[in-house]
């Protein structure tokens, strides 16, 4: 599903017609993607929630703490949204909806910081970093149990970034690369 929002063109540049643009007298269609719409809701409750405790002062001498658990939530759906794949995963026996990058990268940030929070003996940090990687954790196990079915990308060059000496060209027959001296001291 796409949304999009109607706007008047502005400007006037004679050029657009000319190279097959819309006239400028016409209406153009902005698109959000789903991923847009979502990012602009989470940035405007980030806004509404700074300036009810900064400026408004709704939570007078909380603030850390009102800041804190909101943010440890955030934590929490950050860590959570890639599980929301698990039906498709276990339903198609194939683990490609995960994203691998994403899911190491979860793991690593929720190992330490949930380490730095049991060193500083700190529950509002190891708390939601120790969910963070069982949740992180899941979705490894997901990928171990149901391979990933589909190839690399075609635009990925899969040639060795060296040549390998057993294929016939020999490393030692290439020539050193010449470094200019440098004048004594």
């Amino acid at each position: 599903e796409i949304t999009g929002i109607e706007r008047e063109s502005s400007g006037s540049n004679s050029s657009s017609t000319a190279t097959g643009a819309l006239p400028p007298s016409r209406k153009e269609l902005l698109i959000f993607t789903p991923q847009d719409v979502l990012w602009i809701r989470v940035l405007s409750m980030w806004m509404v929630i700074l300036v009810a405790v900064g400026w408004l002062g709704l939570v007078n001498g909380r603030e850390k703490e009102t800041v804190g658990l909101l943010v440890n939530i955030n934590l929490l759906f950050f860590y959570g949204a890639p599980l929301q794949t698990i039906g498709i995963v276990v339903q198609d026996k194939c683990s490609d909806s995960i994203h691998t990058p994403t899911m190491l990268l979860n793991c690593t940030n929720a190992t330490f910081w949930g380490a730095y929070g049991v060193a500083t003996n700190n529950i509002v940090i190891y708390g939601p970093n120790g969910i963070g990687l069982l949740l992180a954790l899941t979705q490894a196990l997901l990928c171990c149990i149901y391979q990933k079915s589909s190839p690399p990308p075609a635009d990925v060059d899969a040639r060795p970034l060296l040549d390998n000496p057993a294929e016939g060209h020999d490393i030692a027959d290439d020539e050193p690369a010449s470094f200019s001296e440098s004048p004594a001291v």
